[in-house]
């Protein structure tokens, strides 16, 4: 169970430059992320900005019954700019606190195209592409794409150690009822050897998602958008909150 909250939970962000006009305003989601009934954890998502320039985080924990088997938290944190109407990392953080404790710092010199990497405190470089994000920016990149559009049909990105080539694929749309009533939600699917996830993005919430679904060895698991701020739909309070999905 560690394994898969792990892998939904980040799936579930250096000064930023100039950049280009953002394609997607600020916004607050919270998640809960379920394996069948059950409520096993929580995750926020922010899209915002501060002195140093635009961020995106996400910060994700085991909540009721999960709390006492699974310890595990996660904290991502990108600094990011808006190139060509996609997310551009400049810095990512990730610390990863419980049993197996992880902190990875990257710097993006994207003039020499080099992300330079600390891995638990183990020095990297690992060699960039133009179209290239980090890790906790995967979801941000979808929202973008579909915004614009735009279908590619690969994602690269910089996870861990190395680079990762996603295959993405487009199943369509589908009628999903959620807190804020009935919505069409836009498929995009990553299929691994072992494991597919699909994520659904509504585009009257700005394609935030509202429903991510991951299988894997070890089953189902689903994050639920719950609560929506900075996205105009989603100022509309929910009519209820979980029974919404039931």
């Amino acid at each position: 169970m560690i394994r898969l909250l792990a892998l939904l939970l980040w799936l579930l962000p250096l000064a930023a430059g100039a950049g280009d006009p953002a394609p997607i305003p600020d916004f607050e989601a919270r998640y809960g992320i379920y394996k069948g009934p059950l409520k096993i954890g929580e995750a926020v998502r922010v899209l915002g900005r501060n002195r140093e320039g635009l961020y995106y985080r996400s910060q994700t924990h085991p909540v009721g019954i999960a709390a006492w088997v699974v310890d595990l938290r996660l904290d991502d944190f990108s600094r990011i700019q808006w190139v060509d109407g996609r997310p551009r990392p400049l810095y990512y953080r990730q610390r990863r606190e419980g049993r197996k404790p992880r902190l990875i710092e990257q710097r993006y010199d994207w003039q020499a195209m080099i992300a330079h990497s600390r891995y638990n405190g183990e020095p990297f470089e690992i060699p960039l592409t133009p179209r290239a994000v980090d890790q906790n920016m995967y979801l941000l990149a979808i929202m973008a794409d579909l915004a614009a559009g735009r279908r590619p049909t690969t994602l690269e990105v910089v996870e861990g150690k190395k680079m990762k080539t996603y295959r993405l694929s487009y199943p369509g749309t589908r009628r999903l009822d959620t807190p804020w009533g009935e919505v069409e939600a836009v498929g995009v699917e990553r299929r691994g050897k072992k494991e597919t996830t699909q994520v659904w993005s509504a585009p009257t919430l700005g394609y935030v998602p509202v429903l991510i679904v991951h299988h894997g060895d070890g089953g189902r698991l689903e994050a639920r958008l719950e609560r929506l701020n900075g996205i105009t739909a989603g100022n509309v309070p929910p009519r209820r909150t979980k029974e919404a999905w039931d």
